[in-house]
This record gives structure tokens, C-alpha cells and sequence, in this order.
């Protein structure tokens, strides 16, 4: 869950993060995420179809503020 500390200086967790791996399953984030701790890594996802918003369905597009 995310705390006042983590929003008010959110890098000493993404350090940790970085240091463990670039690939996380986070059961708090959305519900269920995978989070990627790379730039490179982000970039490639980012450009690759295989992982576009329509595969996701209707999570992404109801996950977001207001749903």
C-alpha cells in the first residue's frame, strides 16, 4: 500500500526495487501488476504490440481515476 513516505520521496523504493531485479509482481499496484525497473526495459514494452492497452481488455480502461 502506498504511504505518505513513499509519496513524499518515492526513490529510496525504487532504488530497492532496481537492486532486486527488473521485474516485480506488485498484488497492491492495480490490483495486480507487473512493474518493469529499467528504462530500456520500459521502452522496449512500451513499442512492443504484444503488450498493447486492447489486450488488457477492460482492466486498463477501468482502472484508471473515476472507476
Amino acid at each position: 500500500m502506498i504511504n505518505e513516505a513513499f509519496l513524499n520521496d518515492p526513490y529510496p523504493a525504487y532504488h530497492a526495487l532496481r537492486a532486486e531485479g527488473p521485474l516485480h509482481w506488485s498484488p497492491e499496484f492495480c490490483g495486480g501488476a507487473w512493474l518493469l525497473t529499467g528504462h530500456a526495459d520500459v521502452a522496449a514494452v512500451l513499442r512492443d504490440p504484444r503488450f498493447s492497452v486492447r489486450r488488457a481488455g477492460g482492466w486498463a480502461n477501468s482502472s484508471g481515476p473515476g472507476h
